[in-house]
């Protein structure tokens, strides 16, 4: 039952860590890029256009702001 315990321990730790790294990581400008491009790469295939965003600039929940977006037909 201790052993079955620490894993428990373990695996709640271990999803914590992650959710806080994800979370340092999407505030660092390297990941903001990540997050751009994949939603220009979505939108472009779900629009059939091109569409560019220059950057993403974000306080989660309270504001989101793209600059430089640009959408041709």
């Amino acid at each position: 039952m201790k052993r079955f315990l620490k894993w428990i321990g373990v695996v709640i730790l271990s999803m914590v860590l992650l959710v806080l790294i994800t979370a340092v990581l999407l505030n660092t400008q390297k990941g903001k890029k990540i997050i751009v491009a994949s939603i220009n790469t979505y939108l472009n295939k779900k629009l059939g256009n091109t569409v560019q965003i220059g950057s993403l600039d974000f306080s989660i929940p309270n504001w989101v702001e793209l600059k430089k977006f640009k959408a041709a037909s």
